[in-house]
């Protein structure tokens, strides 16, 4: 018979009290090692997309505005300040020939036939004392338009009423109003590939041949657009002139002055290469700046989150470019007519001076006028001069990330941001506090968000007399 010891040794052996509690010890360490290491990484994680959210919202931004700066005053190889420009109706010389017609009672009436096909605050008012039954004419200076904009809305100068066509949204701290410290910029230009084109005859009995560029079978040039009634830019790198047609097909019959000892067919050997655009279906107006929307996110009801805004022609639902874009500034590079080169926000440029609170009584900052301009038509149209004489764009942007990265410490999302001195931004005491700027708040809150500044400089196409 089996003693009972021996049946009793034969019995498997368990952990005993002190193995469980090493096991238990190192397995606790190890939990609390993969869960800290877990919270670094997504930390860093949250970390790292809204950086690479912000890297790349500024990168676009700046992509998608420097392509148009880089058009400003664009009209095929001419600056917006070329000379050699012929009249296509009455008035005298125009540049770049179109205009808004003053009639006979002195009021000026902006026509479809006589100013710019497009918005951004044209001024639809000739200067006092320009005679009546004339062209009062539009000036370089209307191809670049900026608005310095405080932390209260208000703009220098006053950005064109929202009601109308070329409007911009009131500034507000709802939905859909304009960021009240953010600047506006309007700029125009002629955009296009045109086409080579031949003629026969003078004015209005002359025919315009369009002769667009065909390699391999494929036509290179854009589709041809005119209608009858749309009005003909032909220009060359020496000038240009502009005026309406009766279209069939690639067929032109101007309905005004056309000289073509001036411009000469495009199939003609020479140094240049003239061509006809559509004026008032390729020459546009794009107007910049900040309007806000609400943040869709539900988990932050009521927040709003200021975005890019791209306006073109008028447009009655502008292009979102990026969102997070809580401030917009441009500063001007101006050459003065004694040669010295300053950077000059949008109310000193309008000034014609950089002490705008005593501007000077005549445009003495400013180059001469284009040569075809005499000195009555300078004096009328060209009351903020110093806008012809923009040779660069300085453009600074601040952005923020966007969504609220709560891991971020308070110190991580403190900044100090100022271009010109006038709108400083001081470090928020929290993540409630509300923004400000020079001391004043725009209403809404700092959040736990990175910010970046991006800046950009352009050349303007330009040139002075």
């Amino acid at each position: 018979m089996q003693s009972y010891a021996t049946a009793r040794g034969a019995l498997p052996k368990g952990f005993t009290l002190i193995e469980l509690m090493v096991a238990l010890t190192l397995g606790l360490l190890l939990s609390i090692g993969i869960v800290t290491l877990f919270g670094a990484t997504s930390k860093t994680n949250k970390v790292q997309d809204s950086l690479a959210r912000l890297q790349e919202n500024g990168r676009y931004a700046m992509i998608r505005m420097n392509a148009d700066l880089r058009m400003l005053g664009a009209q095929y190889c001419n600056t917006k300040n070329s000379q050699g420009w012929i009249a296509a109706g009455t008035g005298g010389p125009q540049y770049p020939g179109a205009g808004i017609y003053v009639n006979s009672n002195g009021v000026s009436n902006v026509t479809s036939s006589k100013a710019f096909p497009d918005s951004g605050g044209t001024s639809g008012l000739a200067p006092a004392g320009h005679p009546a039954g004339t062209v009062y004419p539009l000036s370089p200076v209307s191809f670049l338009r900026g608005y310095e904009c405080a932390a209260n809305g208000a703009c220098t100068p006053n950005v064109p009423n929202p009601a109308g066509p070329d409007g911009i949204p009131a500034a507000g701290t709802t939905a859909g109003a304009r960021v009240p410290w953010g600047d506006v910029l309007t700029i125009r230009y002629q955009r296009g590939t045109g086409w080579p084109y031949t003629s026969v005859g003078s004015g209005t009995t002359s025919v315009i041949q369009l002769r667009p560029t065909i390699v391999g079978g494929t036509q290179v040039d854009d589709p041809v657009n005119f209608v009858t009634g749309d009005r003909a830019l032909i220009t060359s790198c020496g000038g240009g002139q502009i005026f309406a047609t009766t279209a069939s097909g690639n067929t032109l019959t101007p309905n005004s002055l056309l000289n073509p000892a001036a411009l000469q067919p495009g199939n003609s050997t020479g140094s240049f290469d003239a061509r006809v655009f559509n004026f008032d279906r390729d020459f546009i107006t794009v107007t910049y700046y900040l309007q806000y929307k609400t943040d869709p996110n539900p988990d932050q009801p009521g927040r709003l989150i200021p975005v890019l805004m791209r306006k073109v022609n008028g447009s009655a639902t502008p292009d979102e470019i990026v969102q997070g874009v809580e401030r917009l500034d441009f500063t001007y590079g101006v050459q003065f007519r004694d040669g010295s080169f300053r950077y000059l926000t949008a109310s000193q440029v309008d000034s014609n001076s950089d002490t705008p609170a005593a501007p000077p009584a005549l445009p003495v900052n400013c180059s001469p006028p284009p040569p075809q301009w005499d000195t009555s038509i300078y004096n009328n149209v060209e009351p903020r001069c110093l806008w012809r004489a923009v040779k660069s764009i300085q453009v600074n942007m601040l952005l923020d990330s966007v969504d609220n990265v709560y891991d971020l410490a308070l110190a991580d999302t403190t900044y100090r941001y100022t271009v010109d001195n006038a709108n400083l931004q001081t470090p928020p005491a929290s993540p409630t506090a509300d923004m400000l700027y020079n001391g004043v708040s725009n209403g809404t809150k700092t959040g736990r968000m990175m910010r970046r500044e991006f800046i950009s400089m352009v050349a303007a196409r330009n040139s002075n007399y």
